[in-house]
């Protein structure tokens, strides 16, 4: 799941950075750049039926991986190369990124249902469920889209609001953009859970001798929430998950996997878990976490990449070729692809893991063995496959999470430790938050002191990270631009 949701957000990237100009023949010599797409794309399709076909015995996560990086390859190619999209541009709406976002997706989701839906029929399953069996796997991502989508939405109709407030500037319809972006957080966080339940297809919790129990330990915890679900799209999953903050929109959601395999004194323990993720707060801090690498992103866009831009502008004075302006893009996609993989496991997964064993503690706080939660890994990582050593960047491996429970159960005081670790890291990362929040916000209050200073501190950084790095060829550009033109050819202009 995690692995779609970072690819899903590379591919929404590339998508935002497909060129807008408009051209009939591809600058590469191909004279129908959308008729090669398509060829392309037919030959991907192929390609993972035959992976499917050749690893069916042993499908595991990695081909999943490969099968995303070569839908992200594609789309790279299609976009930022051939840039077959173009081809549609004669109707205005194409020109909006919200039709490209939506293009992209469509090629995306294409290609992974044509490789769920060829393990489901090399399992031998029949045309309707091998059908229904794949949409459930892209189910899962459909609701981290639509926020997108109605941003990006946002974005493109900005410009538009110039009919209705004429006074409308740059400032202004960014201000309005970053202003829609937190109303629309706050509804996520409002309302937003109740229709995630609905798309992920989620059915009420009935087991007669479980739901009191559980309900008796939320009791218990003083927890709010909008009932117990059983989470269908993931029926052959062993999780569990909470989803949403507000308790009248809150919900808590099982696996029939999970609730198959696991006691009722382990399903109380991962019940218990789910509520250590609401007693923290880890809902709420999650978001701001994504925010400080949306806005560190921002101030080293602003810093390292106009020496990117430089570099291939010089080179396209010095060799004229439609190349350059492609691997400009490329450059900008590989150079924020790359920070926010490095993020994300680095930052995001620091705190995560973090998050997780504070979690686990949750069931000893609330006065519940630790064996419970402990018996409940095993169970899990048993029916998964044996996975207790497999690492895991995002929640510890369970072999050391089985492990801390276990001195927890002979140290109760190791509880209160973790959780001075966890509020310490918090401190730092909120102060850190605010200093790159107020230094991203430099670039769209360029006039507004303080902010303004700060534009233009980092504005200065980056020409000299330009310059020390593109000097040479400055240089050779400015000599062939002053160069004398040759007589022979001086004559055309007379």
């Amino acid at each position: 799941m995690f692995s779609n949701l970072i690819f899903l957000i590379l591919v929404l990237m590339v998508s935002n950075l497909a060129p807008d100009n408009s051209f009939e023949s591809s600058p590469y010599g191909i004279t129908h750049p959308f008729l090669a797409s398509v060829g392309i794309y037919v030959g991907l399709l192929a390609l993972i039926v035959l992976q499917a076909w050749v690893f069916r015995k042993k499908i595991s996560p990695r081909l999943t991986f490969l099968v995303n990086f070569e839908l992200l390859v594609f789309l790279v190619i299609y976009y930022l190369f051939l840039g077959g999209h173009q081809t549609w541009q004669s109707v205005s709406l194409n020109t909006w990124h919200t039709v490209t976002s939506l293009e992209a997706l469509l090629l995306y989701f294409g290609g992974l249902f044509t490789y769920y839906f060829t393990i489901h029929k090399l399992r031998k399953l029949d045309l309707y469920s091998s059908v229904s069996e794949s949409l459930r796997s892209l189910l899962i991502m459909v609701p981290f889209i639509l926020p997108f989508l109605v941003l990006t939405l946002f974005a493109d109709l900005i410009p538009y609001l110039g009919a209705v407030l004429p006074q409308t500037s740059s400032v202004t319809g960014d201000t309005l953009f970053y202003g829609f972006s937190i109303v629309l957080l706050l509804l996520m966080f409002a309302v937003y859970p109740y229709f995630i339940q609905l798309i992920w297809r989620c059915v009420p919790l009935n087991d007669p001798v479980l739901v009191p129990r559980l309900q008796a330990l939320c009791d218990k915890a003083q927890f709010k929430h909008a009932g117990f679900k059983i989470w269908t799209v993931l029926n052959t999953s062993v999780t569990a998950a909470i989803v949403g903050i507000i308790p009248r929109f809150r919900y808590l959601m099982f696996t029939q996997g999970l609730l198959q395999h696991l006691t009722p004194d382990e399903v109380e323990a991962v019940l218990a878990h789910e509520i250590g993720h609401t007693r923290h707060h880890h809902l709420i801090i999650y978001p701001f976490i994504i925010l400080a690498g949306v806005a560190l992103s921002v101030v080293l866009n602003d810093l390292f990449l106009q020496a990117a831009l430089d570099y291939f502008y010089l080179k396209n004075i010095l060799d004229p070729s439609p190349i350059w302006f492609s691997l400009e893009l490329l450059t900008l996609f590989v150079f924020n692809a790359v920070f926010f993989a490095l993020y994300f496991r680095f930052v995001f997964g620091y705190f995560s893991r973090l998050f997780e064993r504070q979690a686990d503690l949750s069931g000893v706080e609330l006065g519940l063995p630790a064996d419970n939660m402990r018996k409940a890994l095993d169970t899990v990582a048993i029916i998964s496959g044996n996975i207790h050593s497999h690492p895991s960047w995002h929640h510890y491996s369970i072999d050391q999470r089985m492990q801390f429970l276990k001195e927890v159960g002979n140290n109760s005081q190791l509880v209160e430790k973790h959780n001075r670790t966890v509020r310490r890291n918090l401190k730092w990362f909120f102060l850190f938050l605010c200093l790159v929040t107020f230094a991203a916000l430099s670039s769209v209050f360029t006039t507004t002191p303080p902010f303004k200073q700060v534009h233009e501190w980092i504005q200065d950084a980056s020409e000299k990270i330009s310059s020390s790095i593109n000097q040479p060829l400055q240089i050779q550009a400015v000599k062939k631009l002053v160069e004398p033109i040759p007589q022979e050819d001086a004559h055309e202009y007379d």
